[in-house]
């Protein structure tokens, strides 16, 4: 099994994260209401089973441990980690009925097994917690940051303003940076916005967990993977920030 570590973006030295977008982008499904969170209480002894959505988004927080690994079968998921590792978002790429069993292990080595029914339901949220008397109220806010990266990924302009001026944003002997489009939804004072990066050695460069907060500030989620880019070659990077974003508007 392969697993997946959510970028620590702790380097010092002024570089952009680079990744490879998954490419999957399922329809994002709205319900009426708010729909409450699933919350479990942390046991390393058992086995969590939870449903989450076939065509949503599952956003899965670990109480505030923050999420070192999520260990799994990746052909029937795709993941995306916010970057301070607090949350992944995961969607389905298997059947209604279908299980995924993934292991989460957090900064301090604790462990949770779960699984996860494919259900035909809304986005979900799923929150497992030390001390079950915490509240475990869900911000209605995290499911709009994943609804627009979602909404950038498919091209859904339809609730957010966008503003398709290109602007090279950095440049380095290496890389060229290029804003692409932006995405601003006020009703929650978020940002998007998509970048392209290309290679303009002659060489190949292996890339990765390379920091953006030089470039942008409050970061909510980002979606990468490492990739060897080859010379010449572009990847496109999705970023969804708060609104008070920083120098690069």
């Amino acid at each position: 099994m392969k697993r997946n570590t959510p970028p620590p973006f702790l380097l010092t030295f002024m570089l952009i994260i680079i990744s490879m977008i998954i490419i999957f982008t399922p329809k994002v499904t709205r319900a009426e209401g708010n729909i409450p969170a699933q919350i479990y209480r942390h046991d390393s002894g058992r086995r969590i089973k939870a449903k989450i959505s076939f065509k949503g988004v599952t956003r899965i927080n670990f109480g505030s441990y923050g999420i070192k690994e999520v260990i799994g079968d990746e052909s029937k998921y795709n993941l995306i980690a916010s970057s301070d590792g607090g949350n992944v978002f995961i969607t389905a790429k298997c059947s209604v009925g279908d299980v995924i069993d993934l292991t989460l292990v957090d900064v301090s080595h604790k462990i949770q097994d779960l699984s996860l029914v494919v259900s035909d339901i809304p986005s979900q949220t799923i929150i497992i917690n030390k001390d079950f008397s915490a509240s475990g109220l869900v911000d209605i806010r995290d499911a709009e940051v994943a609804e627009l990266l979602q909404s950038m990924i498919s091209s859904n302009n339809e609730k957010y303003y966008v503003n398709n001026q290109s602007e090279t944003i950095y440049l380095s002997p290496e890389l060229e940076v290029t804003k692409r489009y932006s995405y601003g939804y006020k009703l929650y004072n978020l940002y998007g916005v998509i970048l392209q990066i290309r290679n303009i050695t002659t060489g190949s460069l292996k890339l990765s967990e390379l920091n953006v907060d030089s470039l942008f500030k409050n970061i909510l989620v980002a979606s990468f993977s490492d990739k060897e880019l080859v010379p010449g070659a572009y990847i496109t990077v999705y970023l969804v920030m708060n609104e008070n974003r920083g120098s690069h508007d």
